[in-house]
């Protein structure tokens, strides 16, 4: 701030209140500035530059239980672990806060389609993601409505959303592993524990 020495005797002011608005108000414009320029370079490096895909391999395990949900009389739960190697360190820069990453599976029933959530979770940290290798992963269990998943055809994929420190927030998703769930699939009233 030694600029405000060259600044201030130019100005008429006779009390403290006076100097120390002028002060803020060149610190409150050159910080809107650092964020306006801040934010048009994230813009350009993401949308002319480009931003490189995340290597993500999915794959559907099986399905581990189908079960009546004691709380809900016309919901069916079923435990579909998966296999997940996600590597997000490249979409990583200056401008990134945090990272959501999330794994659903899309269906249809009765002309709706329906999107579940299997796992999500929040990354602060360039980080490769790895689920599932080690033991099944079930953080939350797929569910529909009584009838809507046995015989049915579904889509599991990966999303995430980038949020930036300033600037608007983007997304992508991965490319789609498709699994069904057999009309056939023994169901019971008894529930698996989950692995958080």
């Amino acid at each position: 701030l030694q600029f405000l020495y060259f600044i201030v005797p130019y100005i008429k002011m006779h009390t403290i209140a006076q100097r120390l608005n002028v002060m803020s108000t060149v610190a409150l414009s050159v910080l809107g500035v650092m964020t306006a320029v801040l934010s048009l370079s994230t813009w350009y490096f993401e949308l002319w530059t480009g931003l490189p895909e995340p290597a993500i391999e999915l794959e559907f395990d099986k399905v581990l239980q189908m079960y009546h949900n004691p709380r809900g009389a016309n919901e069916e739960l079923a435990a579909t672990p998966f296999k997940l190697t996600a590597d997000f360190r490249g979409l990583w820069h200056w401008n990134v806060k945090v990272l959501f990453m999330y794994v659903l599976v899309e269906y249809k029933y009765d002309g709706k389609i329906s999107e579940v959530v299997l796992y999500d979770d929040a990354l602060e940290t360039p980080q490769i993601v790895k689920l599932g290798h080690d033991e099944p992963e079930i953080k939350y269990f797929l569910s529909g409505e009584k009838g809507a998943l046995r015989g049915n055809d579904f889509k599991l994929k990966v999303k995430w959303h980038v949020v930036p420190h300033a600037g608007i927030m983007y997304h992508g998703q991965s490319s789609e592993v498709s699994f069904s769930i057999p009309e056939n699939q023994p169901i019971t009233t008894k529930r698996m524990h989950q692995h958080m």
